[in-house]
C-alpha cells in the first residue's frame, strides 16, 4: 500500500498463498509503501525494494517496524573524501498508534543532535524525511541511532557520497560486545570499518578480517580505539587485499558498526556499497534467510563466511509461482569466506538428509553486468513492514 489510513492507495494484487514471490511497481508512489501479512503469510514476509535508473541500481530492505534502529557508516568530512555529500533519515509510521521519534548521531567528537532531530511526532499512517547533513559535517565516521519513547517506526537511510553515488545504508545490530559483518565485496578501491561506542566509557575494538585464506589476520587483529559516545574508523585495505571478506568485531563494551566498499577506475569513485553487522545462521532453529528477488540481467554471487566453525548451506531458488528450483549445496571451512555462483566451483547435489548446520554469517551480493557490486541481507520475518519512497532520479 502506498502509505496507509484513509488515503491509502492499494498496490498491485493481494496475495493470499505463503510460499510465492510477490512484486509490485512503486516507481510513481510518493509516499513510503507499508505492507502487512496475516496468519501464515506473517510467519515469512520478507521485502526489498529495488529502483533502476539510468545511474545504476539501488536496493533498500523494507524495514519492520521497531522502538530502535542502528547504522553505521562514514560521515561528511574525511581528507581521502569517504563521505557523504547528504544523508536522509526516512522516517514511517504503518502502525495504529502515533510514535516520537528522536535521532542520535555519534560523531568522532561526540554526540550530535540538533532541534528537529528531537521528538518527531509521527500520527498513524504519517511518515517523514528528514536531512541530518548539517550534523555530520565535521566528522569522517557517524554512528545513527533512530529510537521512539511512544509507539514504533520504520527507519531508513538514504546516502549520498560525495562521488554522486546515492545507496540506501543498512541497518545494524543494536549495540554488542561482538559483531560480524559479512559480505564485503572484493576488488580495488577503499574498504573501511566504522564502530560507534554509545556508552560512556572508551572503548578497545578488535577486529580481525576472515578471507579466502584460513589465516587471515587470527594472530594479530587490527586495533580500533573509540571515545565515549563516539565513532571511529579503520581502514581494511591492506587486511583484505582486495579479496571478499567477513569482519568479526569483539569490543570491551558495546558497540554498533557497518562496512563501506568503493569501487574506483583510474581513481574515481564509481560506485559505493554499504554493509552492517547481522545475526549469524546457527542450528537448530536460526538456520533460514530468504534473500529478496533480484532484477533480470544480474549476475548473482553468494559469499559466505564462516568465521568460527565448518558450515554448510543449501541454496533453493523460488520461483514467482511459488515453484523450486534445484538446490545447491555450499560448504565453507572454518576460518574463511568463500564465493559461490552458477559458474564457482564449489556447488553440489545435496544430500541426504539435508544439512541444518548453516553459516556463522551469510550474506548476498548480487553484481551487475559491469560487475558492480552491491550487498544484500538476511532479514527475519514480520507481520509488517514499509518501504520508504523511491529515491528522486
Amino acid at each position: 500500500m502506498d502509505g496507509d489510513g484513509p488515503d491509502t492507495d492499494v498496490l498491485g494484487e493481494e496475495l493470499t498463498e505463503p510460499g510465492r514471490v510477490w512484486s509490485t511497481d512503486t516507481g510513481d508512489a510518493t509516499r513510503p509503501t507499508a505492507l502487512h501479512a496475516e496468519g501464515s503469510l506473517a510467519s515469512g514476509l520478507d521485502s526489498a525494494q529495488t529502483t533502476v535508473s539510468d545511474d545504476g541500481v539501488t536496493e533498500v530492505r523494507c524495514a519492520a517496524p521497531s522502538i530502535g534502529t542502528w547504522f553505521a557508516l562514514p560521515g561528511a568530512d574525511d581528507p581521502d573524501d569517504v563521505d557523504l555529500e547528504t544523508l536522509t533519515v526516512h522516517l514511517a509510521n504503518p502502525e495504529d498508534f502515533r510514535a516520537t521519534v528522536s535521532v542520535d548521531l555519534y560523531t568522532m567528537e561526540g554526540p550530535s543532535y540538533s532541534a528537529d532531530s528531537r521528538g518527531i511526532h509521527l500520527g498513524p499512517g504519517e511518515s517523514t524525511e528528514l536531512d541530518v547533513t548539517e550534523l555530520i559535517q565535521n566528522t569522517g565516521s557517524l554512528g545513527v541511532h533512530v529510537r521512539t519513547s511512544t509507539g514504533r517506526v520504520a527507519a531508513s537511510l538514504l546516502a549520498e557520497h560525495s562521488s554522486g553515488n546515492a545507496d540506501w545504508v543498512p541497518p545494524t545490530r543494536a549495540p554488542d560486545e561482538e559483531h560480524v559483518i559479512p559480505g564485503v565485496p572484493g576488488g580495488e578501491g577503499t574498504r573501511r570499518l566504522f564502530v560507534a561506542a554509545p556508552g560512556d566509557a572508551p572503548v578497545e575494538a578488535r577486529v580481525r578480517v576472515v578471507t579466502e585464506e584460513p589465516n587471515g589476520t587470527d594472530d594479530e587483529p587490527l586495533v580500533l580505539n573509540v571515545p565515549p559516545a563516539a565513532s571511529a574508523w579503520l581502514s581494511l585495505e591492506g587486511s583484505l587485499a582486495e579479496a571478499p571478506g567477513t569482519v568479526v568485531v569483539e569490543a570491551d563494551g558495546a558497540v554498533v558498526a557497518g562496512v563501506i566498499a568503493e569501487a574506483a577506475d583510474d581513481g574515481k569513485v564509481v560506485e559505493t556499497a554499504y554493509t552492517a553487522a547481522v545475526d549469524p545462521l546457527t542450528g537448530p532453529l536460526d538456520t533460514t534467510a530468504v534473500i529478496a528477488d533480484m532484477p533480470e540481467d544480474l549476475d548473482v554471487e553468494l559469499v559466505l563466511g564462516a568465521p568460527d566453525q565448518d558450515a554448510q548451506v543449501v541454496a533453493t531458488p523460488i520461483a514467482a509461482d511459488g515453484s523450486m528450483g534445484d538446490a545447491v549445496r555450499a560448504e565453507v571451512a572454518a576460518g574463511t569466506t568463500h564465493v559461490f555462483g552458477t559458474d564457482t566451483e564449489g556447488w553440489g547435489s545435496p544430500r541426504a538428509p539435508t544439512p541444518r548446520t548453516a553459516t556463522r554469517s551469510a550474506w548476498s551480493c548480487w553484481r551487475t553486468p559491469d560487475r558492480s557490486t552491491r550487498p544484500g541481507s538476511c532479514a527475519r520475518a514480520t507481520a509488517s513492514a514499509s518501504c520508504p519512497s523511491p529515491p528522486p532520479p
